[in-house]
This record gives structure tokens, C-alpha cells and sequence, in this order.
């Protein structure tokens, strides 16, 4: 089988097995319903979360009050240290702290679920000093 990228033959067997992709799914699967609750919680339209880069701005825009820092995510090396802001701004607008925010960047896909079925609430954009 020609594989167009060169990955070592254990890693492509890894991938391709069957385990692999049911784990990967239902952690995507999982994230997407906890992305739909924080959307929820933040007064927003769920199926806001469901659309590909709409949802990146209406998140930045819950975050920040405006969806325009979003386009931050454009530009290498930019996006990941704006990742590690979003992550922070949105810990801080749902009343969390910084461990959490560490947690978040991380196991994302953990702290995504604890954020949207724990009892944070949403208290909006945070004003910087």
C-alpha cells in the first residue's frame, strides 16, 4: 500500500487500529457535547460550537467580547502562544484558576468536559486592567 507520508510502519499500524480510532472518536465526540454546554452557559447558541471556525470566533468573542482576536490564529507560532491566552481568558470568564488553565492546556479535552458539566458559571468578558 503506498502511504503518502513517511511514518514508521508501528506508528501507521497504531493509527489504522481499530481501538485507536473508537477512543479517538468518542474523545472528539465528547469534547464537541462539552463545547456545546460551555456555549450554552455563556448565553450563546449551541449549534454556534458545531460550525468550523465560526465556533473559534463566537469563542474568542465569549472570551474577549469580540471575535476579531480570533484572526490571531493565522499566524504560526502566534496561534500557540494565543492558544495559551484563550485558554487562560476562558478559565478566567467561567471563574477558574490558574492550575485549571494549565489542566486546560494540557488535557483539553478533560478540562473541556470538566468546564462544561462542572458548576462553573459564566461571569463574561473580563475586563483587563
Amino acid at each position: 500500500m503506498d502511504v503518502i507520508f513517511e511514518l514508521p510502519q508501528q506508528l501507521w499500524e497504531f493509527l489504522k487500529d481499530p481501538g485507536t480510532l473508537t477512543f479517538g472518536t468518542v474523545v472528539f465526540i465528547a469534547t464537541a457535547v462539552a463545547c456545546l454546554r460551555i456555549f450554552s452557559k455563556a448565553k450563546t447558541a449551541w449549534w454556534k460550537a458545531l460550525i468550523p471556525i465560526y465556533n473559534v470566533w463566537t469563542l474568542t468573542k465569549i472570551c474577549y467580547g469580540t471575535g476579531v482576536f480570533s484572526l490571531l490564529y493565522l499566524i504560526p507560532l502566534v496561534n500557540l502562544v494565543f492558544y495559551v491566552f484563550m485558554c487562560r481568558r476562558l478559565c478566567r470568564v467561567f471563574g477558574k484558576g490558574l492550575l485549571f488553565t494549565l489542566g486546560l492546556i494540557f488535557i483539553e479535552p478533560l478540562f473541556i468536559l470538566i468546564l462544561g458539566f462542572g458548576g462553573a458559571k459564566y461571569r463574561g468578558p473580563v475586563k483587563t486592567r
